[in-house]
């Protein structure tokens, strides 16, 4: 697809592409692969919303919450400031992995996630998405938090930990409220 004048929506894709992180071997590879993000959105924060029905999201990211009033055409109020409880623990953005129900890491280009229900992957197939991201930071990931600083965290620390204080950067604080209105 070309853009206006000289721009093209390639040249969004360059090396120095601001949503690529430097150590991310994809921009790399060949057309379309080279056409993705490294970083992820905290959209669902815990909600495993790829299993439940949509109206049995929780919501408990910056993605929204469902308006079950909607009924044909449900729809997301958005996540309001004053309703992230703790900005300074809750993640907002952060390198794009999903960690699975089984232990894994999922590489994702549009946003970060846990408690994917997965089961064992077939005998034989490897795990390619845990070994791409314990390589690319060596076992690390960076996340911005909601008040906007920025994070080193061990990968099963974030995305496998059960503890409350690892809970909380998903929003486990804030509990979801359907009934809001906009």
């Amino acid at each position: 697809m070309r853009g206006v004048g000289s721009h093209t929506t390639d040249a969004m894709f360059d090396a120095n592409y601001v949503f690529r992180c430097p150590s991310d071997p994809r921009g790399k590879l060949p057309y379309p692969y080279w056409h993705s993000s490294s970083y992820g959105y905290n959209v669902f924060g815990l909600s495993d919303y790829k299993t439940h029905a949509i109206e049995d999201h929780l919501d408990l990211g910056l993605g929204g919450v469902l308006n079950p009033a909607a009924n044909s055409h449900p729809f997301y109020f958005p996540t309001r400031e004053t309703e992230v409880k703790a900005p300074s623990n809750m993640a907002a953005l952060g390198d794009g992995f999903e960690g699975t129900t089984d232990g894994r890491l999922q590489d994702s280009f549009a946003e970060i996630a846990r408690e994917l229900r997965a089961g064992p992957l077939p005998k034989g197939q490897p795990d390619f998405g845990t070994v791409y991201a314990r390589r690319r930071h060596q076992g690390h990931i960076n996340v911005v938090f909601c008040d906007g600083h920025v994070e080193d965290l061990k990968l099963e620390s974030f995305f496998f930990d059960r503890s409350d204080a690892a809970l909380c950067r998903w929003n486990k604080d804030n509990e979801p409220h359907r009934e809001r209105l906009p």
